[in-house]
């Protein structure tokens, strides 16, 4: 994942804060506007908009914005409409299957009920809170909805990665929704990971006669984040500060090494200890929470599992 980065200036949107009125306000390079309507805020809010520079792997250049202040909830729904220049579009695109998509824990997820003019190059979509939104292409079909992670890239793929994250995202990006994808693993080599984030529903694996080497940031924890489930096959998962899977539903692990003081948290809010050799196979009769734990073949010492 490539860690998003603000410009370095704030931009404030606004000449005086948009109050119970409403108003209309727009970007600092007019890419970006938004229709605020009256009673969407009961207060003087100072709107603030931030054009990133980076981002996770997937949206078209110049469309991606940090509204703030980040987290503002509105009592009404404000029309956000985002400007894209066609030229930072791949070849050949279809402009009336673009996207627009929020940021939520380093992932991109499609906003619904969105409107795609062609002829002024807008995407136009109603949010109800201030985070970070981009424009995303239209997916790209996979076949078999697989891409690989090698020593090297074939000629011409756009399948092939030698890095795990950008695998996951460009997956994730294009996977169709509902359907499941994979990112299979044909290198022994370690891969490094400082965080891993996706909302899609995938599984990453070693494949045959592979066996999988993640290493992580070292004295910090490797954290991959999934919205929906966590499905990890085949993995030696090797960090100094230790391993967290937070996922929404349930975590498959089979035949993978964790490494000691490794936080496994379904949906959870709190925290329960587990002694270590703790078979994993015991663990979902103890759970409560989102989803469930199944494991086979897999080892983890020193547990903390989460639970609602």
């Amino acid at each position: 994942m490539v860690l998003r980065s603000r410009s370095k200036v704030s931009f404030v949107i606004s000449g005086t804060p948009v109050d119970s009125n409403g108003g209309t306000v727009s970007s600092h390079d007019r890419n970006l506007s938004l229709s605020i309507p009256a009673g969407a805020v009961f207060s003087a809010v100072n709107i603030t908009t931030e054009s990133l520079s980076q981002y996770p792997f997937g949206a078209v250049n110049g469309t991606v914005y940090l509204l703030g202040p980040e987290g503002t909830q509105f009592a009404k729904p404000v029309q956000l409409t985002i400007k894209y220049d066609p030229s930072s579009l791949p070849p050949g695109t279809d402009e009336s299957g673009i996207r627009i998509a929020k940021l939520i824990a380093g992932a991109w997820h499609d906003v619904s009920g969105f409107t795609v003019d062609t002829n002024a190059k807008t995407v136009t979509t109603s949010i109800t809170s201030f985070s970070t939104y981009g424009l995303l292409p239209p997916r790209i079909p996979i076949t078999d909805n697989t891409v690989y992670v090698a020593d090297s890239i074939p000629a011409g793929s756009s399948v092939y990665f030698t890095e795990l994250p950008k695998a996951v995202s460009y997956l994730c990006v294009n996977l169709p929704e509902g359907e499941q994808g994979t990112v299979l693993i044909q290198t022994n080599h370690e891969l490094a990971v400082n965080s891993l984030a996706f909302a899609c529903d995938i599984k990453i694996e070693a494949d045959s006669g592979i066996t999988g080497r993640i290493t992580g940031p070292g004295a910090l924890p490797l954290v991959i984040d999934a919205a929906g489930a966590i499905n990890l096959a085949g993995f030696i998962v090797s960090n100094a500060g230790g391993v967290i899977l937070n996922a929404n539903r349930d975590i498959e692990l089979s035949g993978n090494t964790f490494p000691d003081d490794t936080e496994i948290d379904i949906g959870g809010v709190s925290e329960v200890p587990f002694p270590a050799g703790v078979a994993p196979a015991s663990v979902p009769k103890l759970m409560k929470g989102a989803g469930d734990i199944h494991s086979s073949g897999t080892t983890i010492t020193k547990n903390v599992f989460g639970k609602n």
